[in-house]
């Protein structure tokens, strides 16, 4: 069981686009992002997108994640977010076909942050706004196109004309 928020950030104006990052392994991901060095063993070479997100810290509440994640994870403060939007999902993990289901309770909050260009933050190899409707489903890692899909993305090589958020 897992219990996450996920911050879906764009820059001011544009919700088709969102904050991603490529994790630098050597940051201290263990405390702000709850990955353990065996993770981030597999990332050293993948260089996959993954949302700014962790998993709750005992009795946190959702809100109170998500400004921690905002300031750990890149060094943001002040920032408004909205939501939760709130998903529940049981499904077996892709990658342990024959481990028991897996049951993940998701919290997404979104904001705008004030400008073109995403932060900085020496935790990630790098940061940058995608709009997931020009991104490969692929380029995500850890599941993190699925939470994109639960809040309404679409991706380039879905199918079918590309959607942008809210359009489910």
């Amino acid at each position: 069981m897992c219990l996450s928020v996920f911050l879906l950030l764009s820059p001011r104006g544009d919700r088709e686009r969102l904050l991603v990052g490529q994790v630098d392994p050597s940051g201290p991901w263990e405390r702000i992002g709850a990955l353990d060095a065996a993770r981030l063993r597999l990332w050293r070479e993948v260089g996959e997108w993954m949302l700014p997100s962790c998993h709750l810290q005992f009795f946190e509440p959702p809100r109170e994640a998500a400004a921690r994640i905002l300031t750990e994870q890149l060094g943001l403060e002040g920032v408004e977010v909205t939501g939760p939007e709130v998903f529940s999902e049981t499904y077996t993990p892709p990658r342990r076909p024959t481990q028991h289901q897996h049951w993940d309770l998701d919290f997404l909050f979104r904001a705008e942050l004030p400008g073109p260009d995403p932060p900085r933050h020496p935790a990630w190899r790098q940061l940058r706004f995608v709009a997931p409707s020009e991104t490969p489903r692929r380029a995500f890692t850890r599941l993190h196109d699925d939470i994109l899909e639960l809040a309404g993305y679409r991706f380039a090589d879905a199918g079918g004309a590309p959607a942008g958020p809210g359009s489910r």
